[in-house]
């Protein structure tokens, strides 16, 4: 048994002003456009997966669907084998105008594996809007511990209310935390005195990290470590939210890794 996070997004509410885009592989051992795919800019164009060997896959995205080296992705392992797959970054590896991700797939003891597996990539908030902001960063961890957070300032970051991220390493393997500062649209008051009443749901994302995407290029590092959220605590009034990070090996042991977290933040009041 174990807790977990599920989103759901359709593809008649995400906002085309915002790159968008979520594919569902079929064929875990061959290159193929997944028919299950949509995106937010253009309905006539497709990502492809390329089969790079076992357990690596490239995906590839025309221009039109994601701006070059833009945006964040998350990706999960799906069906019934156990599986679960990490990110590899994502670059411009066939020149200017294409923007390919890369992902990583493992069987449960770390060995490398085909897998099917779901890709979600966004620019921004996934609904478009201030009442839902959504914040992601990849952090690659130094697996040093400190008191102190230090900024994160990746390209592949965003923030939704135009805040900053900070990280740092908490005094025990495998937990991180992650501060995002100005976070929160303004929260609706009472009158007088101000009391809060619109609390928020919170949606946490986690995918494990490991940079170069492309094998060719020197300091490729394809990561088996698995990373999940855990505690999230918001503070209403000054508008920020802290996300724990736990980070582990396949045998279970935790371990400082680098991951890719996403925090959708609903209004209950709307």
């Amino acid at each position: 048994d174990a807790g977990f996070s599920l989103m759901f997004t359709s593809n008649r509410v995400a906002d085309a002003s915002n790159h968008y885009l979520v594919l569902t592989t079929s064929k875990p051992n061959k290159s193929h456009v997944p028919s299950n795919q949509f995106n937010t800019v253009d309905a006539s164009a497709f990502a492809t997966v390329t089969r790079l060997g076992k357990g690596s896959y490239k995906v590839t995205y025309p221009l039109s669907l994601q701006p070059g080296n833009g945006g964040i992705l998350f990706v999960s392992a799906t069906g019934s084998v156990p599986r679960y797959c990490n990110l590899g970054g994502w670059d411009e590896p066939d020149g200017p105008g294409i923007t390919a991700a890369r992902v990583d797939c493992y069987s449960r003891t770390g060995a490398k594996a085909d897998s099917l597996f779901t890709l979600t990539s966004t620019e921004g908030d996934i609904g478009g809007g201030a009442s839902t902001p959504l914040t992601m960063s990849a952090w690659r961890d130094s697996g040093e511990y400190s008191t102190d957070y230090s900024d994160i300032g990746a390209r592949y970051h965003s923030n939704g209310s135009g805040g900053t991220d900070r990280s740092r390493n908490e005094f025990q393997p495998g937990r991180s935390t992650v501060l995002s500062d100005n976070l929160l649209p303004s929260l609706p008051t009472r009158p007088s005195p101000k009391i809060v009443i619109s609390p928020y749901l919170n949606f946490v994302l986690v995918s494990g990290y490991g940079w170069n995407p492309w094998p060719e290029e020197p300091g490729h590092v394809a990561t088996n470590l698995r990373c999940a959220p855990g505690l999230t605590q918001l503070d209403l009034f000054a508008r920020d939210a802290t996300f724990e990070v736990q980070c582990y090996d396949p045998s279970g042991y935790a371990v400082n890794a680098s991951y890719t977290i996403g925090a959708v933040l609903v209004g209950l009041a709307g």
